[in-house]
């Protein structure tokens, strides 16, 4: 069985048009984005983790990926992508860890443009013991192009493959941040944004195309400031997945869609250090459809009011560390059930 997949990530960044060094720390900046799309929230800067706990049901969630790779020279990168997932309910419990280290040799290492081969494999459990060691390789090619300072877009395409039971070649292009020593600040950074000024997390675009389903589905969002301490954001989400199933009685389809649209406002208690700090609120609508002879036809309203803060801690004067509680309170199918959930978001914002 065979698989196209084609993604985009798209992020906003200015961090030194340099070519690689040894001690340069590479981060893939990474969507919260899937095809499992749920909604839109302009609090969300979710790039590297989040915690939910719902009152309604009585459970959580906590998600966490990272992608960070290592130069142990100019022309060679070690590194690893990490996943970690795990819920609660009144029905039970599931965990999932996932391990894919990687090995990157650089073909050409220029300051205007890097070309290099990747391979990779994987490793995961689950809360079952069930193991699945190093039973994939993924082979890779690819290629950065500096967009500012630090900051490389990076086209790829690879080929995944698990024994005879799966493949899959993918196209890839996405964005990867030099946090190395090598164009480390003198100093602490601290933040600088104005009136004027754009913060955007990672915005993120999908398309899988499958034998028995496709999925395509978008993620932007950004904070505009009216002045070094207010700023409005906006985010939009939509998503669709239609699945082919196969039933002694025929083949159905299964098709759901997703769009969202959120507002946010943000205060700023202080600006021009190293630590900053915010509180935030708004509102966000979503509207579910799915058209399904397996699970039948359905359609649900979800509006969401929202209220938190947190603190940015600025890695560089244009990059920084999010991390900050949430409050979620929301109205379920146009009825008048509520809930109350918590969340804790932790991500990488960026300031143009």
């Amino acid at each position: 069985m065979r698989y196209f997949t084609l993604s985009l990530l798209l992020g906003l960044s200015t961090i030194g048009y340099a070519q690689l060094q040894r001690g340069d720390r590479l981060l893939t900046v990474q969507s919260s984005f899937s095809g499992d799309l749920t909604g839109a929230s302009p609090l969300n800067g979710a790039n590297l983790a989040q915690l939910a706990v719902y009152s309604r049901f009585r459970g959580g969630s906590l998600l966490a990926s990272t992608e960070y790779g290592w130069m142990l020279g100019p022309r060679i990168t070690v590194g690893a992508y990490t996943a970690f997932i795990g819920y609660y309910n009144d029905y039970g419990s599931a965990a999932y860890v996932g391990l894919s280290p990687y090995l990157r040799y650089y073909a050409v290492n220029r300051g205007d443009l890097m070309i290099f081969g990747q391979l990779s494999t994987g490793f995961s459990v689950d809360d079952f013991a069930r193991v699945s060691a190093f039973s994939s390789i993924s082979p890779q090619i690819g290629l950065h192009y500096p967009l500012a300072a630090g900051v490389l877009f990076t086209p790829t395409i690879g080929y995944y493959g698990i024994g005879q039971a799966y493949s899959a070649l993918s196209l890839g292009v996405g964005l990867q941040l030099v946090l190395g020593k090598n164009n480390r600040p003198e100093g602490r950074a601290v933040s600088n944004f104005q009136r004027g000024t754009l913060m955007a997390g990672a915005q993120g675009v999908n398309l899988s195309l499958r034998e028995q389903s496709t999925s395509y589905g978008t993620e932007l969002g950004a904070y505009y400031f009216l002045t070094d301490r207010v700023a409005l954001g906006v985010a939009v989400a939509a998503a669709r997945a239609a699945e082919r199933i196969r039933l002694s009685t025929g083949d159905e389809k299964d098709v759901s869609y997703v769009l969202g649209v959120g507002i946010g406002s943000r205060y700023y208690f202080s600006t021009a250090r190293h630590v900053v700090w915010f509180a935030e609120a708004g509102v966000s609508y979503d509207r579910h459809i799915i058209q399904s002879s397996v699970r039948g036809n359905y359609r649900a309203n979800y509006v969401y009011l929202l209220g938190g803060g947190g603190a940015q801690i600025f890695l560089r004067d244009n990059v920084a560390l999010e991390v900050g509680p949430q409050l979620q309170h929301r109205v379920f199918n146009e009825q008048y059930r509520t809930e109350l959930d918590f969340g804790l978001n932790l991500g990488i914002r960026f300031f143009l």
